[in-house]
């Protein structure tokens, strides 16, 4: 959330899942610990004092590979199985 650009300069786009599918769920408790309430508070507060904007929403795995694939600088998530050669995996620290 601390960042908004890449190093190359390309604007982040974020897209997420809704709070209640399980692949948010999952991603948001083992990847980043905390709860999906959690981090939609953080993504608020965010917003609210003017320093960031929301995440897009998509709908599905496939919606989430397509945007990610077709827009610059954006990053989301999805089921390793669904990776393919348009979508580059990176590590979360």
């Amino acid at each position: 959330m601390r960042m908004t650009s890449w190093p190359d300069g390309v604007p982040i786009q974020v897209f997420v899942m809704g709070d209640k599918t399980r692949l948010h769920a999952s991603f948001s408790k083992e990847i980043l610990g905390v709860f999906p309430h959690q981090l939609r508070r953080a993504w608020n507060r965010q917003i609210f004092a003017g320093t960031g904007q929301a995440p897009a929403k998509v709908d599905t795995e496939q919606e989430m590979l397509d945007k990610v694939a077709t827009t610059p600088g954006a990053i989301g998530y999805t089921s390793e199985e669904l990776i393919n050669e348009q979508i580059r995996k990176i590590a979360v620290e």
